[in-house]
């Protein structure tokens, strides 16, 4: 399997509409990825594979159906949460850096 990793979202998401890559083989290769390299790196806090799995699967039956799911169909989402300090306001600054105030 190539290295799904270094591809951009643009192009991951061209595999997957193209048929070249299952979407359920794109969270498979991302969970283990995870996995494997997470207990060293403790980048991921908390996951939803069996959520992204149940996704991955409506999303091949839409594109089955021929379904236009967009540039980005299939490509994996990682959010960052950002948890406020006691008496320390965050504030956004220009181009979307968060500060403590």
């Amino acid at each position: 399997m190539m290295e799904l990793e270094k591809l951009s979202g643009t192009q991951l998401g061209r595999l997957v509409n193209q048929g070249v890559i299952s979407p359920a083989q794109v969270v498979e290769y991302f969970r283990n990825r995870i996995e494997t390299r997470n207990p060293s790196l403790n980048a991921f806090v908390y996951t939803e594979f069996d959520e992204a799995a149940r996704r991955a699967e409506q999303l091949e039956q839409r594109l089955a159906r021929g379904e236009d799911c967009g540039p980005l169909a299939g490509v994996p989402q990682a959010l960052s949460v950002v948890v406020r300090r006691e008496r320390r306001p965050l504030r956004l600054w220009r181009g979307g850096n968060i500060r403590g105030g």
